[in-house]
């Protein structure tokens, strides 16, 4: 498998790092007992810091940027700063930021901890293990709203990266010890296993993280693959097709069941799943570079949009509303970026987002009939009916002809 390829196994499956699981301290403030800020900087910290959690990480950087002018000393500041430019792909600017954060206050909590994961970001995996290590030492001082286990997780998959085997397994084993429910390590522990060619270890412990995660469809292609190996061909058929169930994009998952198909003497079927499987690789390979680009320049909110779109166009919805929302911090009023997540998250489901957006376009510009259109049907579907006919009103307005408005209203009244 080319480098290319692995990485777009990463980003497009969710399998490995963030999704296993990469750990933030994401909300700490310094002790005010230390330190008290000017109140127009705390006033607009706080803004930020709402912004922060609503995604929108550009009015947050402003908002911080505007706190620092108040007061440059105060060290929270430029911890927020370091938050959301890690958001933005900034990774130099965000250890910049965090740094600034130590110099002002050597024990504030979380920050080395979240400098070990911009390390990791920027596959600079020594530096890493360096900051985790010292969060790790000054955990029982700092109580900073992380386990250790998570320290020791994110140790485990820069030992990894580094091919240092015995050490990954060290730290695995330690986060079992201290947290024997934390699925991740117990699979992160069964694809070293697996890696080295120990099938049954790693699948007994395989086996434990999905009990403990039992519908993470990742979990589940891992065990799907481990009976593949083993030759127990009708149970890697019944957990790969849960995968796909879920994930429809994981080409390894096609390809996986497809030769275990063909090892069932299922040819045809086999067949099927290998040649798609060779179509999402080579769309994959194409996202990959795609990635790249807008990880090159995070400022291009076209780069990170049109990764979105891509992800979208092959049903990996939820990374792609995870990039969609990157696009939508660096423009936060963009009508058709609004618009695509909206539509991605009626596909996932998550209708009272979407209606959200809608509304949300239509202060911008009432005048937009389409998402009118769009509002209308999706309060409908909803059974919010009261406002599925105000919307569908709005629709006739502007085309008093419309027979799907019409139609709607119909059955409506």
């Amino acid at each position: 498998m080319s480098i290319r390829i692995r990485k777009a196994i990463v980003l497009c499956t969710g399998i490995l790092v963030f999704a296993l699981g990469f750990q933030y301290c994401m909300d700490h403030t310094s002790s005010e007992q230390t330190y008290q800020p000017d109140s127009k900087a705390a006033s607009l910290l706080r803004q930020s810091r709402e912004a922060f959690r609503k995604f929108d990480y550009k009015s947050a950087l402003l908002l911080a940027d505007s706190a620092e002018h108040y007061d440059p000393d105060w060290p929270d500041v430029h911890y927020v700063r370091g938050l959301i430019l890690d958001k933005l792909s900034q990774l130099e600017a965000s250890r910049e930021a965090y740094q600034a954060a130590l110099t002002r206050e050597p024990d504030f909590p979380g920050v080395r901890f979240n400098l070990g994961n911009v390390m990791y970001r920027d596959k600079q995996y020594r530096d890493a293990l360096q900051y985790y290590q010292q969060a790790l030492d000054r955990y029982d001082r700092e109580k900073a709203g992380f386990r250790a286990a998570d320290i020791l997780l994110n140790m485990g998959m820069a030992y990894d990266q580094l091919g240092v085997r015995d050490s990954a397994v060290w730290a695995y084993e330690r986060v079992m010890a201290v947290d024997d429910s934390c699925a991740s390590a117990y699979m992160l522990l069964a694809r070293e296993y697996q890696n080295d060619g120990e099938i049954n270890k790693a699948l007994e412990l395989a086996r434990t993280a999905l009990e403990l995660r039992p519908d993470d469809p990742n979990y589940h292609y891992t065990v799907g693959s481990l009976y593949y190996q083993l030759g127990e061909f009708e149970r890697a058929v019944r957990h790969l097709s849960t995968t796909l169930s879920q994930h429809s994009w994981d080409y390894r998952a096609h390809h996986t069941l497809g030769q275990t198909l063909m090892r069932m003497g299922r040819e045809e079927d086999g067949q099927k799943f290998l040649v798609r499987a060779d179509t999402l690789r080579n769309r994959l390979s194409d996202i990959v570079a795609l990635e790249q680009e807008a990880l090159d320049k995070p400022n291009n909110m076209m780069l990170w949009a049109n990764l979105g779109r891509e992800l979208a166009r092959i049903g990996n919805d939820p990374e792609a509303i995870r990039v969609m929302h990157r696009a939508l911090a660096l423009d936060p009023g963009n009508i058709a970026l609004l618009n695509n997540l909206a539509y991605l998250e009626i596909r996932t489901g998550d209708t009272t987002r979407a209606i959200r957006r809608f509304r949300t376009i239509l202060k911008q510009d009432p005048s937009r009939t389409g998402i009118w259109s769009n509002l209308a049907v999706t309060l409908t579907r909803a059974g919010s009916l009261k406002a599925a006919r105000h919307a569908w009103e709005q629709v006739l307005k502007a085309y008093p002809d419309d027979s799907l408005a019409l139609a709607y209203l119909k059955k409506l009244r």
